[in-house]
């Protein structure tokens, strides 16, 4: 039984490393081609555990997670029949798939014994991934600028928030395990990962994030049974990591100003000084005594409830009057878009992933956006209140099951990293970046299997075979999709280097495994236009416009190879779309 328990420990640690890993150095997974082997992957896992376990035991309120995740894929399916955008709604339910496999996977893998790896492996891949992106910021200071990121630390994920928020979670997760181990070897990995946790948070530049890791340390606190000696200790194991916090604070490091040889000479200096303070991270970390929470069940009053309630709004407030004088920057302007929008289709929305046609019909500036940057508001616009609904209970159920199991080893701290999640994840975009995402979603599987202990459904043989025959339609749906979106990255490539006869093959490829969408008859028309054939290319963008004649592309493309009406009716309809893309455009 110990062999077999420490194979599934292993497994569980595996489970919750390798995924955030490896999509964290896909750009967060945020592109379709990371969703599909992503999915793939993790319906493999779920198979696996499904097939070759012994025992078959499944946490009910892992199910009630996964049965909010298959909810808001079953509204998402349904909005396709009123959505903006079919292309778009498909796009979402693929990203959805990552996480529902995910899910599933962690559920039928997880039990009270091995949760706490499964949070372990959360903590050593949110940190892989932002540790490595200090180190390589630093040793190439000169080439870390971007167009759109400036200066600040933003590889492996592409985005310096999505960062910042992978930081904050390895962070509250490091808390805890150096509150909550008995292990001196765990103990001391934790507290002195803290400084380059801390100092890739500081070159993020992200202050809504320090206002989640505020939330995150707020409910920690809250829930464990020992508060005062968890401060205490807690303050005593941050003063290394703040040292490193106002170091990199006083440099001007993520200035834009600093290039060329001065900038990759401070990267280093800065680095040295980081392992510096890191080896002297393990002092504190040996001589401040700390103990294990208790494993009594207690009652929760009402006081610490509202303890809780104050930490999160409080947590949210603090983290957006951080972001600057203008509050929230231009995040106003994006919400105020996707509220119009729901106030028009309070009931249904305007479509899962269509936020991104509505601010361009919309939007009141120049920024082009994607994404309503709040998890909550944008499902208020897309998916209306049934979305908004299954939102608000995927959120909030976690952290009520880790109020319920509080004097649980780990507990508060990873019902913190959770509520950090979800507090940046009402402010930001991490939905839509699966290697976040899943983080937390590993970390609510795990409040659940402990708040449930013993209280588990055993899976007999017909429920064995229903889990592979979803998990089998799960990993067929995510090949296809990873087929797809391959070819048509390929064909994006091609065209891309001028290789247009690669662009039109691959497009044609693409097309067969995406036969909702218009992005790959738009490259083959671009691609059959610049080859001279007009013909041809004016019949795709023709089929284009009627696969997604919410997209303003499509018509843009249209009106170029066509004249007359048709060219003059293909700009009007462009203009309705993205008005201040295309006012300077002639529908004469």
């Amino acid at each position: 039984m110990r062999g077999q328990l420490s194979v599934v420990a292993v497994a569980a640690l595996g489970l919750g490393l390798l995924p955030i890993v490896a999509l964290g150095f896909a750009d967060g997974g945020f592109y379709p081609r990371p969703w599909g082997w992503g999915a793939l992957g993790l319906a493999a896992v779920a198979i696996a555990a499904t097939v070759f376990r012994r025992e078959l035991v499944v946490s009910r309120r892992s199910l009630v997670l996964l049965g909010l995740l298959a909810a808001l894929g079953v509204w998402m399916v349904l909005s396709l029949l009123w959505t903006r955008s079919v292309s778009l709604g498909v796009f979402e339910l693929e990203r959805l798939l990552v996480y529902i496999t995910g899910v599933g996977a962690a559920a039928l893998l997880i039990r009270p014994r091995t949760a706490r790896s499964l949070v372990y492996g959360v903590f050593l891949g949110t940190g892989t991934v932002a540790i490595w992106g200090l180190v390589s910021y630093l040793l190439t200071r000169e080439g870390t600028t971007d167009v759109f990121q400036g200066s600040f630390l933003h590889t492996p994920m592409g985005y310096a928030n999505a960062m910042a928020i992978v930081s904050v979670i390895a962070v509250v997760l490091a808390l805890g395990i150096y509150s909550d181990s008995t292990s001196r070897f765990e103990r001391t990995g934790a507290a002195v990962a803290l400084v380059p946790l801390a100092s890739a948070l500081t070159l993020t530049g992200s202050r809504a994030a320090w206002g989640a890791l505020f939330v995150g340390a707020g409910v920690a606190i809250a829930l464990t049974p020992t508060r005062t000696r968890t401060i205490i200790a807690w303050a005593a194991i941050l003063v290394v990591p703040s040292a490193a916090v106002l170091l990199l604070s006083a440099t001007d490091l993520t200035s834009s100003r600093i290039t060329g040889a001065p900038a990759d000479q401070l990267g280093e200096r800065m680095l040295a000084a980081v392992v510096a303070l890191t080896a002297l991270a393990v002092v504190p970390a040996l001589i401040v005594p700390r103990g294990p929470v208790s494993n009594v069940r207690l009652s929760v009053p009402w006081r610490l409830r509202a303890t809780l309630v104050v930490a999160l709004l409080g947590g949210i407030l603090v983290g957006l009057a951080f972001r600057g004088p203008d509050l929230a920057g231009d995040r106003p302007t994006f919400w105020k878009v996707a509220v119009d929008e729901f106030s028009e289709r309070p009931v249904l929305g305007s479509g899962a992933g269509t936020y991104a046609q509505v601010w361009l019909e919309r939007r009141p500036a120049e920024a082009s956006v994607r994404d309503a940057h709040s998890i909550v508001v944008e499902a208020l616009s897309e998916l209306g209140v049934v979305g908004l609904a299954l939102v608000l209970l995927l959120l909030g159920a976690p952290l009520v099951w880790g109020i319920r199991s509080r004097s649980r080893p780990l507990v508060p701290a990873t019902t913190g990293a959770f509520g950090a999640f979800a507090a940046h994840a009402c402010v930001d975009w991490d939905w839509e970046m699966p290697a976040i995402t899943l983080a937390a979603l590993f970390c609510a599987v795990a409040l659940g299997s402990t708040a449930d202990g013993l209280g588990r459904l055993r899976v007999g043989p017909a429920g064995r075979g229903v889990a592979v025959a979803v998990g089998t339609i799960a990993a067929t749906l995510a090949l296809a999709g990873f087929l797809g979106a391959s070819a048509m990255e390929d064909a994006s490539r091609a065209f891309a280097r001028g290789d247009l006869s690669a662009a039109d093959a691959a497009a044609r490829r693409a097309a067969r495994w995406q036969p909702w969408s218009a992005d790959p008859l738009l490259v083959r028309g671009r691609a059959r236009l610049s080859m001279g054939d007009s013909a041809t290319a004016r019949f795709l963008f023709a089929r284009a416009a009627g696969r997604d004649p919410n997209d303003y592309r499509v018509w843009l493309a249209l009106a170029a190879v066509t004249d007359g009406d048709v060219a003059r009716a293909a700009v009007v309809r462009a203009r309705e779309l993205n008005p201040r893309a295309v006012r300077g455009l002639s529908a004469s």
